[in-house]
């Protein structure tokens, strides 16, 4: 996964995706696309200090200037035409937008997993996510707490889903 997004990234001086128990990550900060070099070996210790995973802060770490930015670059470094990105029913505003410009881009499909409203259990959260991973999924985007309903996503319980699936996932 990490060679294959860092060949695609998309935008100039982009160097890494960080990946942190098969979940793609992506660490922000205001700045140049590739980063401030002492910022990124910063990020690099901080990783391996927290994780015990060593990254080279010269190839594999990528600071983007902001949310939005790394989000459009992991959808561009994964997405061809026919893929899925599995966004939700309640997500931010800014996020659905990105996503829309990505997929026309690129030729990526959006597709949706449909959120019980108003008082969802984990269960129920966790099986509409699960119904929406197909074999074209390949990255699912996740707020933690919902902009419009401000529903508390169960993050452990879907990022193991995805895990499974073999799909990347951005928790905004």
């Amino acid at each position: 996964l990490r060679a294959k997004l860092r060949d695609r990234l998309a935008f100039q001086g982009a160097q890494r995706l960080v990946s942190l128990g098969g979940a793609a990550t992506l660490m922000q900060a205001p700045g140049p696309q590739d980063g401030i070099e002492p910022l990124r070996r910063a990020v690099a210790a901080k990783i391996q200090r927290d994780y015990d995973q060593a990254f080279d802060p010269e190839s594999e770490i990528v600071i983007t200037s902001g949310a939005t930015g790394g989000f459009a670059a992991a959808m561009l470094a994964l997405c061809q035409p026919g893929d899925e990105i599995l966004l939700h029913s309640h997500i931010y505003g800014a996020v659905l937008k990105t996503a829309e410009h990505i997929a026309t881009r690129t030729g990526a499909v959006i597709t949706s997993a449909e959120l019980p409203f108003p008082d969802p259990s984990v269960e129920s959260i966790v099986a509409a996510f699960a119904a929406a991973v197909t074999p074209r999924t390949r990255i699912v985007i996740v707020d933690h707490i919902t902009s419009p309903g401000a529903l508390v996503l169960p993050l452990e319980q879907l990022v193991a889903v995805f895990r499974e699936a073999g799909v990347p996932v951005l928790v905004d």
